[in-house]
């Protein structure tokens, strides 16, 4: 029962925790490394200040004030879970590592964003969720969607460097811990077009994962095809964006790239909250719930990372196999 051997040229493979060949193939690719489980990191969770100039005015000031997620030394400070991590724990001094700026959706908060950003920081990434002033929940505002694209675009390149800057100063508890060479850009809904746009302005940004974006007439302009490997994850009853423009883009891009639907997943299904209306996307029995759907958008979100940011060769066949019952896949590489 601990083996699975599809046939007599197959190696077998031990993987204790599961119980059928059918969840191996799906949430391991064969691999024995199950995506749903944490990774062997402790995960520490801080608040951090970080100000920056507007894009279109630099005379005002843009507070983004990061949570920073990230695998942690030990268990001994208080555990918050919300954030889902030991609040203020020194980093894992097993360092550099790799990092990902995640970029939160509209009429959202950084501090949202413990999906994707608990289960990363498990498996040794750090994650740097700002906020996004004029998208946040007491001042969301519709009426500019261009200026706050370019805002929130240039929000991503600021806390860059932001989180830079205190890997170098020797009074910052980042100092000395984030991998400069290994920096991904990600986000869902708006978020995720926060991070086609960043990754096609600043070359920094080395890889790019974008979940549920919506890329809006007039912004096309602004995000030319890029060349870093980019993986699109889309809800296949997603009712507040075009998934045909992700489509569109995702021809536009050049390998490796990676276009991920997942069935009956809704717009808020594949990010953390869960409204709980249809038209948002997350009212089950009818769309997935988030403990079906954030498992999946994992199975491809971790192992693109792995493989792409981090050079982990274990996680490539996630990506190159057949995709689990459920889900449609496109891939160039």
């Amino acid at each position: 029962p601990n083996h699975c051997r599809s046939n007599a040229t197959a190696t077998r493979t031990a993987c204790p925790s599961l119980t059928h060949c059918a969840d191996a193939e799906k949430w391991t690719a064969g691999t024995c490394i199950d995506v749903r489980e944490d990774g062997s990191f402790t995960v520490g969770v801080r608040r951090m200040e970080l100000s920056k100039p507007a894009f279109l005015d630099p005379s005002s000031t843009r507070d983004l004030d990061p949570v920073v997620w990230y695998p942690a030394a030990g268990e001994n400070e208080p555990f918050d879970p919300d954030l889902g991590g030991h609040v203020d724990a020194e980093v894992h001094p097993s360092g550099p590592h790799p990092v990902l700026f995640y970029s939160h959706g509209a009429c959202s908060l950084g501090e949202l964003q413990s999906y994707p950003a608990r289960q990363l920081a498990s498996h040794g990434f750090i994650v740097v969720a700002p906020n996004h002033p004029g998208s946040m929940r007491d001042d969301c505002v519709f009426d500019a969607l261009i200026p706050n694209a370019l805002e929130r675009m240039a929000d991503m390149s600021g806390a860059l460097d932001g989180i830079l800057e205190a890997n170098t100063t020797p009074s910052s508890p980042l100092f000395g811990t984030v991998d400069s060479e290994r920096v991904a850009i990600g986000g869902g809904s708006f978020g995720g077009t926060t991070a086609h746009l960043a990754a096609s302005q600043d070359p920094r940004f080395k890889v790019a994962v974008a979940v549920v974006p919506g890329i809006f007439p007039g912004l096309e302009q602004f995000i030319p095809p890029f060349s870093i490997p980019s993986l699109s994850l889309m809800g296949s009853l997603d009712a507040i964006v075009w998934n045909d423009s992700t489509r569109i883009h995702f021809e536009q891009y050049t390998s490796p790239r990676y276009l991920v639907e997942i069935e009956r997943a809704g717009h808020t299904a594949l990010q953390s909250e869960c409204s709980g209306n249809l038209l948002l996307g997350c009212k089950p029995p009818i769309t997935l719930s988030l403990e079906e759907s954030q498992p999946l958008g994992m199975r491809w979100i971790l192992p693109f990372l792995k493989l792409h940011l981090a050079g982990d060769l274990r996680f490539e066949p996630f990506l190159s196999s057949p995709p689990p019952p459920g889900v449609t896949y496109d891939f160039a590489r």
